[in-house]
């Protein structure tokens, strides 16, 4: 239990008018981490509703098209005072997502007043060690570049001599018999 307090971390976006700048942007977060969007001065008076492609429960699949709102809650109750309010998203899948956030009380995305990405690193476990994303060292391969079978292993060879970890190989396709 201790470990799993330790580990859940708070990142926090605030959000402004000028929206837009945020498309710039690619914010790094891990996995089990909290995302907590607040709104900057320039909102605290407007209607804003935020959607975010992320699932907004465990069990639920990912759709990239599919948007959930996340409502802005205070932990002070006051409904004038707007300056602490924030919604949290609770980062339980690892991937690219995309948020975006309206302030006419709109859920259409032609209403967007502001957007940006967020990447969510994925956990990787061996047995029970976690490993660091920086250990990966991948080499891509163009399979049908390596000839037959029969020569794969010297030509794989030379990237394990030359310190690569793990092989990817594109997919490989039957060819058509005009070719």
């Amino acid at each position: 239990m201790q470990e799993e307090t330790i580990s859940k971390q708070v990142r926090v976006l605030t959000l402004e008018t000028n929206g837009d700048l945020l498309s710039g942007k690619l914010y790094r977060l891990k996995k089990g981490w909290q995302m907590r969007f607040m709104l900057g001065p320039s909102l605290q008076a407007e209607d804003v509703r935020i959607f975010c492609n992320h699932p907004n429960e465990k069990r639920k699949k990912f759709s990239r098209t599919l948007y959930h709102e996340f409502l802005f809650v205070s932990p002070t109750d006051h409904r004038n005072d707007t300056c602490d309010t924030f919604a949290m998203v609770d980062l339980v899948l690892a991937g690219s997502f995309h948020f975006y956030f309206t302030i006419d009380g709109s859920d259409q995305q032609s209403s967007v007043n502001g957007q940006g990405y967020f990447l969510v690193d994925p956990t990787l476990t061996v047995g029970v060690d976690h490993l660091p994303l920086d250990c990966i060292q991948c080499q891509t391969v163009i399979s049908k570049s390596l000839g037959s079978m029969y020569h794969w292993e010297g030509r794989l060879k030379v990237a394990k001599e030359t310190g690569y970890n793990m092989i990817h190989f594109t997919p490989i396709q039957e060819l058509d018999q005009n070719f």
